[in-house]
């Protein structure tokens, strides 16, 4: 299949520093950049540190803020390594790997202020996926329409491979035996790769399931991507027996997005180029040629190393797509774009260039109603680490109702990182939810944190 970079790769770009909107334009003419900091107003400014919000500043409530109604102003934090997402019913799910009890994972319930639910098991409920596995690793958590919860993951057997696993649990927190096999399902690949991986999924309207998923032969690295029916079994309508295979070598899917239209999106990054890469796939797994160069969108810039896909959201019912994630620079700076359905990046977001964030990583995207986006993620200074959360107009500018310039910042508990793996950013009318993983010590904890989205 024909995997050409394109010339995107030379675009106009416009950088900024946040929260504290001081931008830097860049132009690429000539293989040159020229860049300066302008302050809103114009006047020049030396570049300062992102100003915190919802810690102890005063300030008018307003969008942006953490809601004080739910769990200690505005967090919740559970000792484990695992997700937490809306239960779709006012209460919320964290779902966590049960440490040195390989196979199995533990669920708590929690109320709409973040209190234990006391209708559940207050320590949990401890399920089963695997007994005698070696060992197992959470990596994405999904909400079927009907309030079940898909868990995926990678499943580390006696034999030293590794294969991803698919679950489901009921709506009380149980496994459902009525998926899969008894309640999970291994996807049975054509090719004899002895490690996988699993990265993102997502859930269509249908309550199909699509996974992004990698298989290494020995040493090299091919895409598979992946789609089960609603019960678990391999959807035969989707490439070979659910799985499609044809996929360029060197490309790790990080992200998954179904489309309204029922078409598929992938995104992530091209190891060989160093460059961020989406694809669009047909309802049935063949790629959609009319979708960028051959069906592929490759987006870099030589300010901006190492560009990867970590999120995607659809736009407009036009089959438009807002597209975000990280690049290898010092600050790991983080970056959007909008994209046509033909692939082509679209003039009515930020003139037609991606958006260059020195203090944000994207790790995750929503969509409010309103067409808003919605960009979660971190911001690592040398002296703390926040989890940071943006909200973009629909023309790409940073929407500046919501907390400081655009951006809320929340320190996290302690001077680590939170764990893009695990991100997931979800809106829930007039509130915005919003969970990561920290690490202090080598102890995890799931952080859960709500904002308020209006006045």
């Amino acid at each position: 299949m024909p995997y050409r970079r394109s010339s995107l790769a030379r675009i106009t770009t416009l950088a900024f520093a946040l929260p504290i909107a001081l931008f830097a334009s860049v132009t690429q003419a000539d293989d040159r950049a020229v860049s300066q900091t302008f302050h809103p107003q114009g006047a020049a400014l030396e570049h300062r540190q992102p100003v915190e919000w919802n810690r102890t500043m005063p300030h008018r409530a307003r969008p942006g803020d953490l809601d004080p109604t739910f769990g200690e102003s505005g967090r919740v934090t559970v000792p484990s390594r695992g997700f937490a997402l809306p239960t779709g019913d006012g209460k919320y799910w964290v779902v966590a790997k049960r440490e040195n009890t390989p196979g199995r994972v533990e669920v708590r319930r929690l109320l709409d202020n973040g209190a234990p639910d006391p209708t559940f098991p207050l320590d949990g409920a401890v399920v089963d996926l695997y007994p005698g596995a070696q060992d197992f690793e959470l990596f994405a958590m999904r909400r079927q329409s009907n309030g079940k919860v898909i868990l995926g993951g990678r499943l580390f057997l006696a034999d030293g491979t590794t294969v991803p696993l698919f679950a489901r649990l009921r709506t009380d927190g149980q496994l459902d035996t009525a998926f899969g096999r008894n309640g999970i399902a291994l996807v049975d690949f054509d090719d004899e790769a002895p490690i996988r991986y699993l990265y993102g999924i997502d859930i269509q309207r249908d309550d199909k399931i699509v996974a992004s998923t990698l298989s290494d032969i020995g040493g090299k690295i091919f895409p598979r991507l992946v789609r089960l029916g609603a019960d678990g079994t391999q959807d035969p309508g989707f490439g070979r027996n659910g799985v499609v295979y044809d996929m360029p070598e060197g490309v790790i899917f990080l992200s998954t997005a179904a489309l309204d239209d029922g078409n598929l999106l992938f995104g992530g990054m091209s190891e060989p180029n160093e460059n961020a890469v989406v694809t669009r796939l047909r309802s049935d797994g063949t790629v959609d040629n009319a979708f960028g160069e051959a069906g592929f969108v490759h987006l870099d810039h030589r300010d901006h190393p190492g560009m990867r896909v970590g999120g995607a959201v659809q736009a407009h019912r036009d089959g438009s797509v807002v597209v975000g994630g990280t690049s290898l620079t010092p600050t790991l700076s983080g970056w959007a774009a909008r994209l046509l359905p033909n692939g082509t990046l679209d003039r009515r977001f930020n003139n037609g260039s991606p958006l260059f964030a020195e203090y944000l990583s994207v790790y995750a995207m929503a969509k409010q109603d309103d067409g808003k986006i919605v960009l979660s993620g971190a911001s690592r200074m040398p002296d703390q680490r926040y989890m940071a959360v943006g909200r973009l107009n629909q023309d790409g500018s940073f929407d500046t109702s919501f907390g400081q310039e655009g951006i809320a910042l929340t320190p996290a508990p302690a001077q680590n990182a939170y764990s893009n793996a695990y991100s997931y950013v979800e809106t829930q009318g007039s509130k915005l939810f919003v969970s990561d993983v920290v690490m202090t010590n080598d102890i995890y904890e799931v952080q859960l944190l709500r904002y308020d989205l209006t006045h």
